[in-house]
């Protein structure tokens, strides 16, 4: 089998979920025996060899994984600025990927597709499209002006792809809700979750501070709620709580309290799971989400998880935790009170449900539902 994967690039060269995943997919496909053609593309004008861009994956990932690298450049500060850039990596994508033959399936990340979609009469191999969104954010509640403004201009053009696609891919929960009222019918969308790698699921059992530590790992983007959080924290003060925070957060955005802090980036997965360890829940108050990578690894650590009932956030969230509505800063501050004074034998059964549903969300499981997928969905060379 023989797939092409466009993606909106992969780490480290650009770090985010959407990245994560599309480097994991290609990865455990690869090892379960499946050709991967990886288009990805690095922001500016460094191109690696594939060589290094291979050593990045697991050995036996390597050799069956066949990098497109491109270069990409936004540097436009009118409107619409993204979407030109997106459409020029498309076009790029499109053209390398014309003379291909016998693929069996083209699964695509948000807009790098669209000259693709647009072109599909052109292609060498006739084969079926799926097109993934992941969060679906264009069309979720945002935290601003600019982000209500910006996606009114991308839904037209994300409601285009997902009719030019054979498929969708969802998460499923209330993702797979928001691509249906977008107007994709029911049988056009492919639930396939995301998922961890086993080797981050934590073999020991779950244990709790003397003062419990509440963690949140995530950039400081205004979607991710940390504003909401700040409030909340301040709301509870240095006699609840302890929260640590893990991500590049900017100076100006933090806070000089005593019960908060700061990690800065950690990239290193052995260095982060042992900040995991340290905590005994997550918190991810996000305003818009898809299938937060952050509550995954946190349920595989073996966290009590408090997370906004958005996206597909509550596909996790079962007896492992609470869910809040979103943007609540006061049904934030409840859900945090609520874990801190929580009786410790409950606590510790919530940590251990985390790693009993962790088990159905490991990419192992993941892979295997694609590739049912396209196997029963193989074009005909």
């Amino acid at each position: 089998m023989r797939i092409a994967l466009l993606s909106d690039g992969i780490p480290p060269y650009i770090v985010g979920g959407m990245q994560k995943h599309s480097f994991l997919l290609a990865e455990y496909l690869a090892m379960a025996g499946v050709e991967v053609e990886l288009f990805h593309y690095i922001e500016g004008s460094y191109r690696p060899e594939d060589s290094e861009v291979l050593e990045h994956f697991r050995p036996n990932a390597r050799g069956r994984i066949r990098l497109h690298t491109f270069n990409y450049k936004d540097s436009g500060r009118l409107p619409g600025h993204y979407l030109r850039a997106q459409k020029k990596i498309s076009e790029e994508y499109f053209d390398a990927l014309k003379p291909l033959e016998n693929l069996d399936f083209i699964l695509i990340k948000g807009f790098v597709g669209w000259a693709t979609l647009k072109g599909k009469a052109k292609l060498s191999s006739h084969c079926k499209t799926g097109i993934k969104f992941h969060g679906m954010n264009m069309f979720q509640i945002q935290p601003n002006f600019s982000g209500e403004l910006s996606k009114h201009l991308l839904r037209p053009k994300v409601k285009w792809a997902m009719g030019n696609s054979d498929f969708v891919f969802s998460y499923g929960g209330r993702i797979t809700d928001i691509i249906e009222r977008a107007g994709v019918k029911r049988n056009r969308i492919i639930e396939i979750t995301s998922g961890i790698s086993e080797d981050w699921i934590n073999n020991h059992s779950p244990s709790l501070n003397d003062e419990r530590v509440i963690l949140f790992v995530g950039r400081y983007d205004r979607v991710k709620g940390l504003p909401e959080l700040y409030d909340a924290a301040r709301s509870l003060g240095a006699h609840q709580l302890k929260l640590r925070i893990v991500g590049p957060i900017p100076e100006e955005q933090r806070i000089n309290e005593s019960y908060i802090s700061y990690t800065g980036s950690i990239e290193d997965p052995q260095d982060l799971m042992r900040e995991y360890d340290k905590a005994d829940a997550l918190i991810c108050p996000s305003i818009s989400e898809g299938m937060p990578n952050v509550i995954l690894e946190g349920m595989a650590r073996g966290l009590y998880i408090i997370a906004s009932d958005v996206g597909a956030t509550s596909m996790m969230i079962d007896g492992n935790g609470s869910l809040i509505q979103l943007g609540n800063a006061n049904e934030l501050k409840n859900a945090l009170e609520t874990f801190l004074t929580m009786d410790s034998e409950v606590a510790i059964a919530a940590k251990n449900r985390s790693l009993e549903l962790i088990k159905t969300f490991t990419w192992e499981k993941i892979v295997e539902r694609f590739i049912r997928f396209f196997q029963s969905n193989l074009s005909e060379h």
